[in-house]
C-alpha cells in the first residue's frame, strides 16, 4: 500500500504536533519506524543536513539498528531540516541524548510507542483526510521508494536513499508503479505510433 502526494498532503493537514513531523519525516527520509523513533537530537546534524540513525526501537526495547545498510546517513533536505529544527525549539526535551519524538506520558524518558502513535493519532487523521487505504508505518517508507521511481530517480539514488543491501530488493519489494506512471508511459508509447 503506498500514498499519492495528494493523499500524503491531506494526511500532514490532519496531524497534529509531534505525529505531523514524524509522519513528515519517516516519508521523506524513509526511515524504519524504529529508526525514526528512536532519533535523538544527536543523530541529526543540522549543518550537513543528514541524520544518522544509531539505534532501533522494537517493542519498546532499544537495541541495534536493521542492518549494517541501516547507518548509513540519510539526506535530510533543508525543509526536512527546517521541520525537525521547529519541533526541536517547541519541546521541552531538545537536549542532544533527548528523543526526538519523546512520550510525554513517560515525561521524555522514552520514546513515542509506534503503536499506540499509528492507532490513537495516524489511523484518525487518515479518516478525517479520506484516505480509505489500510496504511501503517512502512506504508511511509514503501511510498518514498514508489513516488522516487515516479519521479524518474535514478535505481542506484532509489536503493541508497532506501537504504538497502541491493537494487533488487528497492524494485521488487517497495516501489510500485501507480496508475497514473503507467497511463503516462503507455501515452507515450502510443503517441510515437502516429
Amino acid at each position: 500500500m503506498i500514498l499519492s502526494n495528494g493523499e500524503i498532503t491531506k494526511l500532514l493537514a490532519e496531524l497534529g504536533e509531534p505525529a505531523r513531523t514524524a509522519v513528515y519525516v519517516a516519508l521523506a527520509t524513509g526511515l524504519r519506524v524504529s529508526e525514526l523513533l528512536a532519533l535523538q537530537w544527536q543523530d541529526i546534524d543540522f549543518s550537513n543536513n543528514t541524520i544518522t540513525p544509531a539505534r532501533g526501537i522494537v517493542d519498546n526495547h532499544i537495541g541495534g539498528l536493521k542492518t549494517v545498510s541501516s547507518a548509513a546517513p540519510v539526506p535530510c533536505s533543508e525543509q526536512v531540516a527546517a521541520t525537525l529544527a521547529q519541533r526541536k525549539s517547541c519541546t521541552l526535551y531538545s537536549q542532544p541524548t533527548d528523543w526526538a519524538f519523546p512520550s510525554p506520558k513517560m515525561g521524555g524518558t522514552q520514546p513515542y510507542w509506534q503503536d499506540s502513535l499509528m492507532r490513537k493519532v495516524i489511523w484518525p487523521a487518515a479518516t478525517r483526510a479520506g484516505i480509505t487505504k489500510r496504511i501503517g508505518w512502512h506504508t511511509f517508507r514503501r511510498s518514498l521508494a514508489s513516488l522516487l521511481v515516479g519521479e524518474g530517480a535514478p535505481v542506484k539514488l532509489t536503493q541508497e536513499m532506501m537504504r538497502h543491501a541491493n537494487a533488487r530488493i528497492t524494485l521488487e519489494l517497495y516501489a510500485q508503479s501507480t496508475m497514473p506512471a503507467k497511463q503516462a508511459l503507455q501515452a507515450q508509447l502510443v503517441s510515437k505510433w502516429g
